[in-house]
């Protein structure tokens, strides 16, 4: 009996993995474009040449100077949108997650960063009034259940 579901599991695996492997090939997802790939590449060369040749200027400067194309001209320069994340995690899972060590962390991995340690501190505040909530609701449930029995 077991040799036999063991098998039929093999057979079902098998079959889905040659269905699924059939699904990929020749899929589009695979292919590009090297001219436009090219294209873009070309874009970036000309910015960096344009950087390397100013002695490296920041990217306000080059805003300035309306170097940049049309479509990176809509960039937003303000610093909160150039803060990397610690491990690419915002701070507020940090602080969700794992609480007050969430806090800890979020604010050593993102090189002593304020804001990241204030958006975890905002996670952590969020989880424990989640969690005091999911506990009064679970106790008003028992007392309202053991009332009526």
């Amino acid at each position: 009996m077991k040799t036999t579901v063991i098998k039929c599991l093999v057979a079902v695996s098998l079959l889905f993995a040659s269905v699924f492997n059939s699904f990929a090939d020749g899929s589009a997802d695979f292919n590009y474009d090297r001219a436009a790939i090219e294209a873009e590449f070309t874009e970036l060369s000309k910015l960096e040449q344009f950087v390397e040749s100013r002695n490296f200027i920041s990217l306000s400067e080059i805003h300035e100077q309306e170097f940049l194309p049309a479509s990176l001209s809509g960039l937003s320069l303000s610093p909160i949108h150039m803060i990397e994340d610690p491990m690419g995690i915002p701070g507020f899972w940090w602080g969700c997650i794992f609480g007050p060590i969430g806090i800890a962390l979020a604010y050593v991995l993102s090189d002593k960063d304020q804001y990241q340690a204030r958006q975890a501190l905002t996670g952590c505040i969020v989880n424990g009034v989640v969690s005091v909530g999911i506990v009064v609701v679970y106790y008003l449930w028992i007392l309202t259940y053991f009332s009526v029995y």
